[in-house]
C-alpha cells in the first residue's frame, strides 16, 4: 500500500522549507525597498525622489516579483521531484522487488544528442530519471524531459514528455517520426515520406519491423511518438506524458495519479526493452 501519510508530511514539509527561504530572501528587499521610500519623502529632494523612483524601486519591483514567481515555481516542483516522485519510486521499488534507480533533475545532456531526434544546442531540462536492468541484462533509462530553445521574446518547445533509451544490439541508424528532421552531424541519412504522414530515415539497410510496429502500436495512444535507432540503442520520446500541476498541498488521489503515470511509464519502457531484447 502506498504510504499516503508519510509522503504528504514529506512533500509539505518541503514546500515550507521552500517558502521560508523564500521569506528570507524577499524580506530584507521589501524593507529596503521601504526605507528608500520613507528617506527620499522625508528629504523631499525632487531629485533625489526622481532617482529613486525612476532607478530603484522598480528595480526592486523587479527583485520581488521574480523571487515570488521563482517560489511559485521551483519551491513546489523541487519537493515534487526529490520527495513525492521519488518517494513512489522507492515504493515501487520495493513492492515489485526490482533496482530502480531515480535521480531528480538530472544533468546529463549527451543522452539526447545521441539520439539525434532534436537540435544539439537546445537546452534540455531533465525533471527525473529513472534507470534500470532491462530484458537484455543492460542498464536502460526513462526521463521526463523538456528540449527547448529561448530568447528574450520567445520560447520554443521541441519536446516535453517521457524520453527512453534502451541498450540493445541494433546496428544501424534510423528514426520513425512525423515532425521535425533528423540531427545527426556524423551520419547522412535518407528521408522517406510514407502516405500516412510519417517520415522515416534510413541509412542504408531498411527500419526493423519491430520499430515500425513499435512506432503504430504507440502512436496509436499518444499524439506525438518519435523512434531513433542508434548503434547500440534505441531512443523513443513519446509526448503528452506526465503533464501534473505541482500543488501546495496533496490528497491520496492526487498521489495516485501521479503513481499510475510512473507504473504506466515504466511498464512502456519495460515493453520496448522486451521488444529489442535479443
Amino acid at each position: 500500500m502506498i504510504p499516503y501519510s508519510s509522503l504528504i508530511k514529506s512533500y509539505q514539509d518541503g514546500v515550507n522549507i521552500h517558502r521560508k527561504k523564500a521569506l528570507k530572501i524577499g524580506m530584507p528587499i521589501l524593507l529596503i525597498l521601504l526605507i528608500l521610500m520613507v528617506v527620499s519623502f522625508m528629504l523631499y529632494n525632487q531629485y533625489i525622489l526622481f532617482m529613486i523612483l525612476t532607478y530603484i524601486v522598480p528595480i526592486l519591483i523587479f527583485s520581488c516579483i521574480l523571487i515570488v514567481l521563482l517560489v511559485g515555481l521551483y519551491g513546489l516542483e523541487k519537493p515534487f521531484y526529490t520527495l513525492l516522485v521519488s518517494g513512489l519510486i522507492k515504493h515501487l521499488a520495493l513492492t515489485e522487488n526490482r533496482w530502480l534507480n531515480y535521480t531528480a533533475f538530472d544533468k546529463e545532456k549527451a543522452l539526447f544528442i545521441a539520439g539525434g531526434l532534436y537540435p544539439r544546442g537546445a537546452s534540455k531540462t531533465t525533471r527525473f530519471k529513472i534507470d534500470w536492468v532491462g530484458e537484455n541484462a543492460l542498464v536502460n533509462c526513462l526521463c521526463f524531459t523538456e528540449i527547448f530553445t529561448q530568447t528574450d521574446k520567445s520560447r520554443v518547445v521541441y519536446f516535453k514528455g517521457l524520453y527512453i533509451v534502451i541498450s540493445s544490439s541494433n546496428k544501424d541508424y534510423f528514426q520513425i517520426r512525423t515532425k521535425g528532421k533528423e540531427r545527426h552531424r556524423h551520419v547522412k541519412l535518407n528521408r522517406t515520406k510514407r502516405p500516412d504522414k510519417t517520415v522515416i530515415f534510413t541509412n542504408e539497410r531498411p527500419v526493423p519491423k519491430t520499430a515500425l510496429s513499435l512506432y503504430n502500436d504507440l502512436s496509436s495512444q499518444y499524439s506525438k511518438v518519435a523512434v531513433s535507432g542508434i548503434p547500440g540503442a534505441i531512443h523513443v520520446s513519446i509526448e503528452p506524458f506526465f503533464a501534473f500541476k505541482q500543488k501546495p498541498t496533496l490528497t491520496p488521489e492526487q498521489i495516485d495519479s501521479v503513481h499510475k503515470e510512473l507504473v504506466k511509464a515504466i511498464a512502456i519502457a519495460d515493453h520496448i526493452s522486451a521488444t529489442f531484447s535479443d
